[in-house]
Formats: C-alpha cells, sequence, structure tokens
C-alpha cells in the first residue's frame, strides 16, 4: 500500500520545485535529438536510447518525494510552447492509485488535464512512472 501526504509543507516544497523547473525549461533541440517519441501508451526501458539517458542526466527533473509516491516536475519546450511534464511512481511493481494521482496532479497545477496527454513509462526494471504533459500557463 502507497502513502500519499500533501500538507501546507509539502505544498510548499511543491511550488518551490514548480518554480525550479519551470526557471530551466528543457530545451527544444534537446527534446528533439534524444526525446523518446513514441504513440505507445507504454514506453518500456528497452526502447529508450543511452543518449536519451545521458540527456536525462543533464536536464534533470526536480523532486518531490509524497509519501510512497515520488514525483518528478520539468518544463519543456515543444513544438506548439512550453509544457509542464510530471512523472509519478509510487513502488516497484506497482501504478499510483488514481485517487493519488488527481490529488498529486491538482497540488502541481495540472489542472483539466486531458488524459490521452498521459502515458506509463518504464524507468528501472520494474519500475513505471505514469507521466502527464500539459501545456503551461503563463506565469
Amino acid at each position: 500500500m502507497s502513502v500519499l501526504i500533501i500538507g501546507p509543507e509539502e505544498q510548499k516544497t511543491i511550488d518551490e520545485a514548480i518554480a525550479k523547473a519551470r526557471s530551466k525549461p528543457i530545451p527544444l533541440e534537446v527534446l528533439k535529438a534524444h526525446g523518446v517519441f513514441s504513440s505507445k501508451k507504454h514506453l518500456e526501458l528497452k526502447n529508450v536510447t543511452d543518449e536519451a539517458r545521458a540527456s536525462r542526466q543533464k536536464h534533470l527533473a526536480q523532486q518531490v518525494q509524497l509519501g510512497t509516491y515520488c514525483c518528478a516536475i520539468s518544463f519543456e519546450h515543444q513544438p506548439l510552447g512550453l509544457y509542464r511534464h510530471i512523472s509519478v511512481s509510487c513502488k516497484k511493481g506497482e501504478l499510483p492509485n488514481p485517487i493519488a494521482l488527481d490529488m498529486i496532479l491538482e497540488a502541481f497545477g495540472f489542472h483539466d488535464f486531458c488524459v490521452r496527454d498521459s502515458w506509463i513509462e518504464e524507468f528501472e526494471p520494474g519500475w513505471n512512472a505514469i507521466n502527464v504533459i500539459k501545456a503551461a500557463e503563463t506565469p
């Protein structure tokens, strides 16, 4: 069982992570060169190139731990503009609970997101995260 904790201190940490991520968005050129573009709803680790992994290390997302849920927030330039991107994981072999995921998305500012802009990604053997991307509002 996973545990979600979001109180005033956690929200402050979330807001700080969002501000840091927004201040250093991933450039479009990096995504074009090293991104993983797929129409599949489950991106497997075997489909991620070494170059893409190395690029992720240079453009680390801001990490926030909320109980047993791990969240990674980043901003990235896409062909249509600036987007926010969140990745949420909990335990090996499990995906986040839908109710907890909704609460996390709300806390990170993913209001009214579209489910078609989400996918599952294996980031370590046996570890999966739910990813959501949404156009960023102007500050």
